[in-house]
């Protein structure tokens, strides 16, 4: 078990976004890394400003938020279009390679 509900929250998202078998339930998935990122800036925000810059709590904390930014915006940038004039075959093979882009965003945390 992870001392930090961060970690656990972003080991939970990463655990679906492994799972995930639909494109266009990426952006719930996003949803939720972007939430996670805001609970951890909410937390060092309410930490006292010497602390924020000076202690391995803020240091983490500022980290947290940094690492789950990029996540987010590494996954946000993911082409999940898919032709519709695509045959069936080929829509599969998109279809697989849009889910292991994703698939190969991996927690950073």
């Amino acid at each position: 078990m992870t001392q930090s509900p961060y970690l656990g929250g972003a080991y939970d998202i990463d655990d679906n976004l492994q799972a995930l078998e639909d494109p266009e339930e990426l952006s719930s998935i996003t949803d939720e890394i972007d939430g996670l990122k805001d609970q951890a800036q909410e937390a060092l925000d309410n930490m006292p400003e010497h602390l924020q810059e000076t202690s391995s709590s803020g240091e983490t904390l500022q980290q947290y938020v940094d690492d789950l930014d990029e996540w987010y915006n590494e996954l946000d940038s993911i082409d999940i279009e898919i032709d519709s004039n695509l045959k069936d075959g080929e829509l599969e093979d998109r279809l697989e390679e849009i889910l292991n882009e994703i698939k190969e965003v991996g927690c950073p945390l």
